[in-house]
């Protein structure tokens, strides 16, 4: 039995001491320099810079949830469904007593992403589940928390609706502050969802337009998504 021992580290070289002195010379007056740009930047500046990261948050988070989507269940200008698979259609038949034909509002398969005005007229967006604890008492009375699949959008917002008015909804605020965007020159009167053409069952791209609140003005926003692998029932006839 052999016993193997690492093998000594070579120290470096007086050319890679360096580059190394350089390169960290170089980051050392990026960083600075960015440091006192920030410093330097008036309100309204910052603002935007703020706006910028706001932004690339609400991105990630969207981008994640589309990456994980299944299909469209529901869209609309303020509000889109997302159905979230729990196991893969592929190779599963159809039927009413199919798991993938049931759709348990319990096993977090929906979200939706919702724009939502605040008391103040201001707008914020929320990402929204069924809650499950909640669901347990208005249980008591429907006895039912599954659902059948359907492509029919409006289906799917009496759902929404029934959750919301069970006050069996959860909700996370993804952002906040956001007003109506300006677009071609025109205000807006709502935030909203935007969807490439098709169905709900053959759709896979959607943006948000929106606007974050500023003291000067409105600073424009937008994010975008897509459904990256798409897995349509087979109710929807072989959409993809």
């Amino acid at each position: 039995m052999s016993t193997r021992f690492p093998a000594a580290r070579r120290a470096f070289t007086l050319v890679e001491l360096l580059i190394a002195t350089v390169i960290t010379s170089m980051i050392s007056l990026s960083v600075a320099g960015l440091l006192s740009f920030v410093g330097e930047m008036s309100a309204g500046q910052e603002n935007r810079v703020s706006a910028v990261v706001r932004v690339a948050g609400v991105q990630a988070r969207v981008a994640r949830l589309a990456l994980e989507a299944r299909m469209f269940l529901e869209m609309r200008p303020e509000r889109v469904a997302l159905w979230l698979p729990s196991e893969m259609l592929e190779g599963a038949e159809s039927g009413s007593e199919s798991n993938f034909d049931i759709i348990n509002l319990e096993e977090d398969e929906i979200v939706w992403l919702t724009w939502e005005q605040q008391e103040d007229g201001r707008w914020r967006l929320l990402e929204q589940r069924p809650d499950s604890d909640a669901l347990d008492l208005v249980a008591l009375e429907i006895q039912n928390l599954e659902v059948y699949f359907t492509s029919d959008g409006a289906y799917w917002d009496s759902v929404y609706t029934w959750l919301r008015d069970n006050d069996a909804l959860d909700s996370s605020v993804l952002a906040e502050g956001i007003a109506a965007p300006t677009i071609a020159g025109v205000v807006q009167a709502t935030p909203s969802f935007k969807y490439a053409a098709g169905t709900n069952c053959s759709a896979r791209w959607f943006a948000g337009e929106y606007a974050f609140q500023d003291p000067e003005a409105p600073i424009n926003a937008r994010f975008d998504a897509a459904i990256a692998f798409p897995d349509p029932h087979p109710l929807c006839g072989g959409s993809s």
